[in-house]
């Protein structure tokens, strides 16, 4: 992450005569959310100094200035439409989701009914996305394991009644957090983001403390394949149409890898 300071060529004229750009690194992102109460060793700022005269090469940037806030809105809306060619002719995405009627209290029964209820009363004005949020999951990082008391027959069956419904399966996830109840925690710490000693960074917890939070290491070949395999499996297996991709933030965690895995960690980004 990078700051840019723009400084003005008066304050009467809305043009920008100059700018500075400030490198900070990406843990910064991160100390007053999940790394609040994180020790110094491990909080590790990763910053690509350059000297004075030096150069370096960026994304494409914009900088925008303007006495008219909505207009700068309609400009930069127009250019992410144009350079990633969005699909402004599509349909909004409509539907129910779980987390704010059920929090972690959704069961399979309740899913399938709140499922007739949309596919009855719903379907017709175009609300068709049934989204389950966190809670059928085992464990944070192990979103292919459903949680057995909840979801005794799994997710897969239910997913299937949920299209034969005619609406959309979707799920929740957080692709780079994994809890210390994941089976990554237990079978695979070398798969998480390590401090300078070798030892996993906490990323926070789930709920009020409990069951820590670790954020895996997507140089680590094992990692990616893992993340790979899970989201083939909700596509290919579950037959998830929508995928929730939350907490995303927390791919900003800088630590320290293997020297013999170490990548450019851009991939996580």
């Amino acid at each position: 992450m990078t700051i840019v300071r723009p400084h003005l060529a008066s304050a009467a004229v809305p043009r920008i005569a100059s700018w500075e750009a400030e490198s900070t690194g990406t843990t910064e992102l991160e100390e007053e959310n999940s790394r609040q109460n994180s020790p110094a060793e491990d909080r590790i700022p990763l910053r690509l100094p350059v000297a004075a005269g030096g150069t370096l090469a960026s994304e494409r940037l914009l900088l925008s200035i303007d006495t008219d806030y909505h207009r700068q809105l309609e400009t930069y809306g127009a250019l992410i439409r144009e350079m990633h060619r969005a699909r402004i002719s599509a349909p909004p995405l409509m539907g129910w989701w779980s987390w704010t009627a059920f929090y972690f209290g959704l069961n399979e029964g309740a899913a399938l009914t709140n499922a007739r209820w949309e596919s009855e009363q719903l379907r017709p004005y175009g609300y068709n996305v049934f989204h389950i949020d966190e809670g059928y999951q085992y464990a944070r990082g192990e979103y292919t394991t459903p949680n057995a008391t909840l979801f005794p027959h799994g997710l897969t069956p239910l997913e299937y009644k949920v299209r034969g419904l005619g609406l959309v399966p979707g799920i929740w996830t957080a692709p780079f957090e994994a809890s210390e109840r994941s089976w990554v925690y237990e079978h695979h710490p070398d798969w998480l983001i390590k401090n300078a000693k070798g030892k996993p960074i906490p990323a926070g917890s789930v709920v009020d403390g409990k069951d820590q939070l670790y954020m895996l290491d997507v140089t680590n070949p094992g990692a990616v394949e893992y993340l790979r395999q899970t989201y083939a499996k909700l596509g290919r297996e579950w037959g998830i149409h929508y995928i929730k991709l939350d907490f995303m933030d927390d791919s900003a965690i800088e630590g320290f890898s293997s020297p013999s895995l170490r990548r450019p960690c851009a991939c996580s980004r």
